[in-house]
């Protein structure tokens, strides 16, 4: 897909159709890689975890303070402006080119776990332990 679109020669532009292609690419590749790293997980064996000292969240410590009551007010805050999102679009939407450096910092880092998949599957494999 990076190859594809050129994005190993590190162009700063690249025309928005291109973008939306190599993004739809990136996407269902991303879900791929994210199974295959599941699935590698789930074949690696790992040591049994080591117990961890247990702790009782209601016991209470010598001084230590007693709990504060939650503040809750009756009256509503007063109004204050409105949110920017409610705003609606500030500027046009640009024509032609778009910046590429996102879409080629998305696919080097696709690129990255890929080379690293039995690290991040060992990673993987701990949380599902857990």
């Amino acid at each position: 897909t990076g190859v594809n679109a050129d994005l190993f020669k590190q162009p700063e532009m690249i025309s928005k159709t291109v973008k939306r292609r190599v993004s739809a690419e990136l996407k269902r590749l991303a879900v791929l890689l994210r199974r295959l790293i599941f699935l590698m997980a789930l074949q690696v064996e790992l040591a049994p975890l080591v117990p961890r000292p247990v702790s009782n969240y209601f016991e209470k410590a010598e001084g230590e303070a007693k709990p504060r009551k939650a503040f809750f007010s009756v009256l509503p805050t007063p109004a204050s402006e409105a949110p920017d999102f409610l705003h609606g679009p500030i500027t046009v939407p640009m024509r032609g080119a778009v910046p590429a450096a996102p879409l080629i910092a998305r696919w080097e880092a696709m690129l990255d776990t890929l080379k690293y998949r039995q690290r991040r599957a060992k990673c993987l494999a701990r949380t599902i332990q857990r």
